[in-house]
C-alpha cells in the first residue's frame, strides 16, 4: 500500500524547495502525494501574488497531483487527517499558528497528530519560531545549518539530532532539471539581483541613512534633510563619511564593471509588483540593463536556473541567494552597504551574515559598496573566478552534497520513518 504524503503549500514560493521533493514523489511508485493549498494573504493584499492556488501550481506539477484547497478548518483537517505524513517548510506550531490566522481559533478536537516532516527552506528554518525540532522529522542542507538551529535548544541537540537529516539543498536540484540553461559561448553575463527592499522605507527593516542618503543622489537632497531634522546626530556625520555612496552611484558601477569586462547586464529582481502594479525597478536600473529576468516561476525557480547560466552573480544586498549560487556553481558578489541603512532588527542579520556567511574566496566574495564604486573599472570577472577546492569546502560548510538526489534522500527518509 501507498505511503500517503500531504505537501502543505502556505506560499507560492515553497514551490521553490519542495517542487523537487513533490514531482518525484509522484514519480515514485512507493507514495500518493497530494497538495494542501492554504492562503494566509488577503485576496487583494500586497503579497495576494504569494497565495497559492490551482490555477498557479507549477507548469511540471499541474495535472500530475491531486490537489485540496480547503475552505474551512474541517476540510483542512479531512487533508490531514487522511494522510500518513504532512511535508512543508514549517514545523506543526508555525502550521497551526498559520491555521488560526486563516480560520480563527481551532475547535479543542483539532489537533495535529499526523506525523510531520519540515523541509529546509532558506536561513530563517534555523528560528525556533518555524519550529523545525517540534517535527517528526527535519531536513537540513548541512550540519553546518542543523548546529546553526541546535544553538537555540542546547540541552536538548541529542535528542533533535536523532530526527535530523542533513541532505542537502533542495533548491539545488533544480540545477539538474532540462529548464535550466546552461552557460553559452560569447558574451559574458553578469545577473544582478537589485536590493529587495530599495523602493521600500519601512523603518521595521531600513533607518533613516537609507531614504535620504542612500536613496538620494544629490548633496542638496541630504542637506535638506539634515536641516529638517530627518537624519538625528549620527547620519549627521555620515553624510560626510558616505557623500561618495548612492544607490545610483552603484548602479553607475555596474554598468562601468560591465561594460569593462564586454558583459551585459541580466537584471534579476526579487522585488515584486504590488497589486498597484508598481515598478519593481529602478530608474537607473531600468537604464543600465541590457535584459530584464522575468516570469517569476517557482518551479523551477527561474532565478537559480538562470543563475546556472552566467558567469558571475552580483547581489546589492545581503540575500540568501548566495546559496542559490553555490548550488548552481557560480561565482557570487555580495555588495555590502553600511549597516547605518539598515534598522537594528536587520542590522543583527547583517553582522550575521558578514560573519558566517559572505566571504570565501573562491567560491563567493564580499565586496564593500565603496571600493565597488570606486574600482568598478579596474575589476575583471577574472577575480572572481570558482576555484574547485573552494567550492566545495563552501558547499560541504552550507548547501551540502549537489547531485540532483536532495528530494530522493528526503522521500527515503520519510519512507524509512514511516516503516519503522
Amino acid at each position: 500500500m501507498s505511503i500517503s504524503l500531504c505537501f502543505v503549500i502556505l506560499t507560492v514560493m515553497q514551490y521553490r524547495t519542495l517542487g523537487s521533493v513533490i514531482e518525484r514523489a509522484i514519480d515514485d511508485r512507493r507514495f500518493s502525494p497530494s497538495l494542501l493549498l492554504l492562503s494566509r494573504s488577503v485576496a487583494n493584499s500586497v503579497k495576494s501574488y504569494q497565495t497559492p492556488t490551482a490555477d498557479n501550481l507549477p507548469e511540471r506539477l499541474k495535472g500530475r497531483i491531486d490537489v485540496m484547497s480547503p475552505k474551512t478548518v474541517d476540510d483542512v483537517f479531512i487533508g490531514i487527517n487522511t494522510a500518513d505524513m504532512l511535508v512543508s517548510t514549517v514545523g506543526p506550531a508555525f502550521l497551526k499558528r498559520s491555521l488560526i490566522d486563516i480560520f480563527g481559533p481551532l475547535p479543542d478536537e483539532r489537533v495535529l497528530h499526523t506525523p510531520m516532516a519540515a523541509v529546509f527552506d532558506t536561513h530563517h528554518s534555523i528560528r525556533p519560531d518555524h519550529d523545525f525540532f517540534g517535527a517528526d522529522l527535519s531536513f537540513w542542507p548541512s550540519e553546518t545549518y542543523f548546529g546553526w538551529a541546535a544553538e537555540f535548544f542546547p540541552q536538548e541537540r541529542d535528542s533533535f539530532r536523532v530526527r535530523a537529516h542533513c541532505v542537502g539543498y533542495p533548491k539545488g536540484d533544480h540545477a539538474f532539471l532540462p529548464e535550466c540553461r546552461q552557460k553559452a559561448p560569447g558574451t559574458a553575463t553578469v545577473l544582478y539581483i537589485p536590493d529587495a527592499l530599495r523602493l521600500k522605507n519601512d523603518p521595521l527593516y531600513l533607518s533613516p541613512w537609507h531614504e535620504h542618503i542612500w536613496c538620494q543622489d544629490r548633496l542638496f537632497y541630504r542637506l535638506a534633510a539634515l536641516l529638517k531634522g530627518r537624519l538625528g546626530f549620527a547620519n549627521a556625520l555620515n553624510l560626510w563619511r558616505h557623500r561618495s555612496l548612492s544607490h545610483a552611484a552603484m548602479i553607475r558601477a555596474l554598468r562601468s564593471f560591465c561594460d569593462s569586462n564586454g558583459a551585459r547586464l541580466l537584471m534579476a529582481p526579487r522585488r515584486r509588483k504590488d497589486c498597484a502594479g508598481k515598478k519593481t525597478l529602478t530608474l537607473e536600473e531600468e537604464e543600465a540593463m541590457d535584459e530584464l529576468l522575468e516570469g517569476g516561476v517557482e518551479y523551477p525557480q527561474s532565478m537559480l536556473t538562470a543563475m546556472k547560466s552566467a558567469d558571475l552573480v552580483i547581489s546589492g544586498y545581503r540575500s540568501e541567494s548566495l546559496l542559490d549560487a553555490l548550488a548552481a556553481g557560480t561565482p557570487y558578489v555580495t555588495l555590502t552597504t553600511p549597516v547605518a541603512g539598515l534598522s537594528p532588527f536587520l542590522q543583527v542579520h547583517a553582522v550575521s551574515f558578514d560573519a558566517q556567511r559572505s566571504h570565501f574566496p573562491g567560491a563567493n566574495w564580499n565586496v564593500s559598496v565603496g571600493d565597488f564604486i570606486t574600482k568598478a573599472t579596474a575589476l575583471k570577472l577574472s577575480d572572481f573566478r570558482i576555484e574547485p577546492v573552494a567550492l566545495a569546502e563552501r558547499r560541504a560548510e552550507l548547501v551540502g552534497p549537489v547531485d540532483g538526489k536532495v528530494a530522493d534522500r528526503i522521500l527515503d527518509a520519510v519512507a524509512d520513518r514511516l516503516a519503522s
